[in-house]
């Protein structure tokens, strides 16, 4: 089993933010999991794929039979709620041994509980909003501060940054709750909580194993809709009476399942070939701009390989440098669609995506809370449409409770709304300079 050995620093870089990082990966290596072997050499077989990307990935995956053992649990809110918190905290604290990581996020799921339970006022949730983003900006700075490994290895600050949105979102939500309606907009109305949830009701939508760990969030309103199926209520048109029926996401489900196992194919076979490493070495600097492989040998092994079909294409094949970086870049994009796609599915699978029927064919429509639109970007003819295909939730947050919570009543969104929602953007992201 491998063990971890920390280098010995110098006395100026021995701050608490580092101690606190060296104690939370002491402490969650301190009891290793007999299975983490297993994705260490799926790791070398699967041709380099991070061990902890391996874990994640297949932790995603169980959800699919955990949405199916929450389909066929009684139809009971308080089961389903208790089903969530039970595998959630299972998952993230035992799986993947992240206990002082999972104590930071229980602090601030609790802590937004207290805050919106006992002050609804209009500063309430702007507290909230403050509290949850400088406690993840802390996250994210101790993560930081351990250097590559930190942002290869998996930790909880992903799903901290998916609780942020959920938390904040739900912070405004009660305090439209406390508005008129002829005060809100559309949206808001539709997402408002009148009657404030109970600690276990809050706690499962906050621990809903569907999106937890990497997406996607969706507001509460949803959660509340969709565990006591009023989402599913359809009229009767003849007889003018209500019935409840939960249309099969099957199909669906695994359409969405069986795209990610394509990027995972592709992450297998050709990222490690195309190696963002490449143009960090001397060579890719004395090339001239205009001249350079498609792909570069990121290591010396490579010189042994070039029978290998992929190698021998990159190492044969010259082209522009901008060919090389969007074959770089896409590579590095199928992590996330692998993740989100896998995510949806399940989150489809348990009935959490269904979004109505549609006007004109009558069949149900599955898109309630997607994160990513894999056509829509790769095709993608300007800057808006790519935003609005990557990260697809994200980009709902931050219109609903940044871009239009700081644009004045009666007022259009103008230059501040912008720079204050992209800088929201960057900062909820961390503290890399490429994010600003």
């Amino acid at each position: 089993m491998a063990t971890v050995t920390w280098p010995i620093l110098p006395q100026e870089f021995n701050q608490t933010p580092l101690l606190f990082a060296a104690l939370s990966t002491s402490f969650r290596s301190a009891t290793p999991m007999f299975f983490d072997q297993f994705f260490e050499r799926l790791s070398v077989l699967s041709g380099g794929i991070p061990a902890d990307n391996l874990k994640i990935a297949f932790s995603v995956l169980l959800t699919y039979p955990y949405a199916v053992i929450f389909n066929n649990l009684p139809n009971n809110p308080q089961a389903k709620h208790l089903f969530s918190i039970f595998i959630t905290t299972i998952t993230f604290a035992w799986f993947h041994e992240l206990y002082v990581g999972f104590i930071h996020l229980i602090t601030g799921i609790l802590m937004t509980y207290a805050i919106m339970k006992y002050n609804r006022g209009k500063w309430a949730p702007v507290a909230v909003f403050v509290l949850t983003m400088a406690h993840m900006s802390y996250c994210h700075i101790v993560r930081q501060m351990e250097g590559h490994l930190g942002d290869a290895g998996f930790d909880h600050t992903g799903p901290q940054m998916v609780l942020t949105m959920k938390l904040t979102s739900f912070a405004f939500n009660v305090y439209d709750g406390t508005k008129l309606e002829s005060k809100l907009s559309e949206y808001q109305r539709s997402k408002q909580i009148r009657t404030f949830p109970s600690l276990i009701e809050y706690m499962g939508w906050a621990l809903f194993f569907g999106g937890f760990l990497g997406g996607p969030a969706f507001e509460f309103a949803d959660y509340k809709n969709f565990v006591d199926m009023t989402v599913f209520t359809v009229k009767d048109e003849k007889t003018g009476k209500t019935k409840m029926f939960k249309p099969n996401g099957t199909v669906p489900a695994l359409r969405k399942l069986g795209l990610s196992f394509v990027f995972v194919v592709v992450l297998a076979t050709v990222a490690p070939h195309f190696n963002v490493q490449a143009a960090l070495k001397p060579e890719w600097a004395s090339e001239a701009f205009w001249k350079k492989y498609i792909v570069m040998r990121t290591c010396d092994v490579y010189r042994d390989t070039s029978h290998h079909p992929i190698v021998a294409f990159s190492l044969s094949l010259y082209n522009h440098r901008f060919l090389f970086v969007q074959v770089v870049s896409f590579c590095v994009r199928v992590k996330y669609y692998i993740i989100w796609l896998m995510a949806e599915g399940a989150c489809i699978l348990c009935g959490l995506g269904f979004n109505g029927y549609d006007a004109k064919t009558g069949t149900a429509k599955w898109n309630r809370v997607p994160n990513i639109d894999v056509v829509g970007y790769e095709t993608a003819q300007n800057i808006k449409e790519l935003l609005e295909s990557w990260n697809m939730r994200t980009n709902v947050w931050l219109k609903n409770y940044v871009y239009l919570r700081v644009t004045p009543p009666g007022a259009k969104p103008g230059f501040l709304s912008t720079l204050v929602t992209f800088g929201t953007s960057a900062l909820w992201h961390g503290f890399h300079p490429g994010y600003y």
